[in-house]
C-alpha cells in the first residue's frame, strides 16, 4: 500500500469529470450536442437515455449519464 497521501487522493477522484449542460441539437445517429453550462464550450456526445433538445443534462467523457436539474447557475471565486 502506497503511503504517499497525495497519490492516494488521486486514486478517489474519477478519470473524467462530471460536467452539465444543456442538449442543443439531437443527431440521427443517436448522438447530441451538448452546450455546456458556464460558457465552457461544446461537446458531441452519445445519448443512450434519448433525451430530448433542451434538457439539462450530466456529461461524463464521450456521453450523456442522466438527465441534471434546472438549477441557476452561480460561479463563486474563492
Amino acid at each position: 500500500m502506497s503511503t504517499d497521501i497525495y497519490r492516494r487522493l488521486l486514486n478517489l477522484l474519477p478519470a473524467q469529470p462530471l460536467q452539465v449542460g444543456t442538449i442543443d441539437a439531437i443527431y440521427p445517429d443517436g448522438s447530441a450536442r451538448v452546450l455546456l453550462l458556464g460558457g465552457a464550450g461544446e461537446v458531441r456526445v452519445l445519448n443512450p437515455a434519448g433525451l430530448a433538445q433542451g434538457v439539462r443534462c450530466f456529461v461524463r467523457g464521450d456521453s450523456i449519464v442522466g438527465s441534471a436539474p434546472a438549477l441557476a447557475y452561480e460561479e463563486g471565486e474563492i
